[in-house]
């Protein structure tokens, strides 16, 4: 697990933390996240931070995100995916094949 809530980060790299399985970095100024990686992330709190796209095909553990308060215009999923999303309404979330 990592927290780094309220911590005034602009950028956060995980990609060598390839078991990591819930990531709390909300609350602070995050642009880009990379977790492509992860591929046992089960939850995900990135809300409040300035995402505008999140990539999730490779999260195929992901049991729930929080996402809110980010000018997020697109999240990319795999085809079938069941998990909960808590996000803008208006966002594009655009389904990739298997």
């Amino acid at each position: 697990m990592i927290q780094c809530k309220d911590c005034n980060l602009t950028t956060l790299d995980v990609s060598t933390n390839t078991l990591l399985s819930t990531l709390y970095c909300d609350n602070n100024q995050i642009s880009t996240l990379d977790l492509s990686n992860l591929s046992y992330l089960y939850s995900l709190n990135c809300s409040d931070n300035n995402l505008s796209t999140l990539d999730f095909y490779n999260n195929r553990n992901l049991n729930n995100v929080s996402c809110t308060n980010n000018p997020l215009t697109t999240i990319y999923v795999w085809e079938g995916y069941n998990f909960r999303i808590d996000g803008p309404a208006n966002v594009n979330i655009v389904p990739k094949p298997l």
